[in-house]
């Protein structure tokens, strides 16, 4: 679980490095790439429910390279669901209602 964490930590780093190399601010960056590693984390979950039947977590890393079986969700269009309910989300909320 630790190292799963620290694999986690270090990638939301890079991914916010990337985010301010390119002009955004730091904590711009930093909510984007937790955002972006919790969707991802909730797609992987998903995938693996819908691939193996099962919601257990997961090891992020360990399960991208897993195969779907035939005729199950594909990766791509789990991530392509979850940003579309972040987005659905997101554009519910009101000024009033975030704060």
């Amino acid at each position: 679980m630790e190292r799963e964490l620290a694999k986690t930590s270090s990638l939301i780093e890079l991914v916010a490095d990337g985010l301010k190399w390119r002009g955004v601010s730091e904590i711009t960056a930093l909510f984007c790439a937790q955002v972006g590693m919790d969707a991802f984390s909730t797609a992987i979950r998903r995938w693996n429910a819908a691939t193996h039947g099962s919601t257990a977590a997961v090891g992020t890393f360990a399960a991208v390279g897993t195969p779907a079986a035939a005729g199950t969700a594909d990766l791509h269009e789990e991530l392509d669901e979850v940003f579309d309910d972040l987005r659905v989300m997101t554009q519910t909320l009101t000024p009033t209602a975030v704060r």
